[in-house]
């Protein structure tokens, strides 16, 4: 029996391979934060692009205001426009609503992630509103 003891000191002072195995378990944990910082680095531009777009579509639309099929179709151009060099984003959809008096703009993205797949999580959405009365 002392034998088995000593092979078990032996094991637990023994510190080979403990960086291999110590990498091999944190492995899928930091490829999992990786995906998830990339991807709420993409959220992130994606809503900020939603909001610039319909920020210039309304001041757009504001100008041609007593002209309501004139407003929504120049916020149509212009978000449009502002949303045409987003290559990371897979669909778009802009909703314009005005009246004499206000217009109003909501832009909603969709975007495939980037590297999420690893969870389960394929299209991640960012909305902006934005909204004007006429002076």
């Amino acid at each position: 029996m002392p034998r088995a003891e000593v092979s078990l000191k032996y094991f637990l002072r023994n510190r080979r391979g403990g960086i291999l195995s110590l990498t091999a378990i944190m492995l899928p944990v930091f490829i999992l934060v990786t995906a998830l910082c990339v991807d709420l680095g993409v959220l992130y531009l994606a809503k900020t692009k939603a909001d610039i777009a319909a920020t210039a579509a309304v001041e757009a639309a504001e100008q041609r205001l007593p002209d309501i099929a004139a407003a929504q179709g120049i916020a149509n151009q212009v978000a449009l426009a502002m949303l045409d060099d987003a290559g990371f984003v897979s669909d778009y959809n802009i909703d314009v609503s005005a009246t004499a008096s206000e217009v109003s703009v909501s832009v909603h993205l969709r975007m495939k992630t980037v590297l999420a797949h690893f969870a389960d999580i394929n299209f991640l959405d960012a909305e902006a509103h934005a909204q004007r009365s006429a002076p």
